[in-house]
């Protein structure tokens, strides 16, 4: 069996980008995708800052490196 109406996401594509001209014209619309194009993405934390030590040892990892408390007090 033949399908004769093929999807095709361009096709689809076009007729969305043809709307939002038609709605905000093609200043806006070519702005909006500079933008979003040109705009830097954030760095997603790495996953493992997230975890204490506890769970950081279950999982295998070292512990995170802590500074040294300090038991005395400088006197300047």
């Amino acid at each position: 069996m033949t399908r004769l109406n093929a999807h095709s996401p361009f096709h689809e594509l076009q007729r969305l980008l043809a709307h939002l001209v038609q709605e905000f014209g093609l200043r806006r619309v070519l702005a909006a995708l500079l933008f979003e194009i040109l705009r830097p993405v954030p760095k997603r934390p790495e996953s493992t800052q997230i975890l204490n030590d506890h769970l950081r040892k279950d999982v295998g990892l070292p512990p995170r490196i802590h500074p040294p408390d300090r038991w005395w007090k400088a006197p300047y």
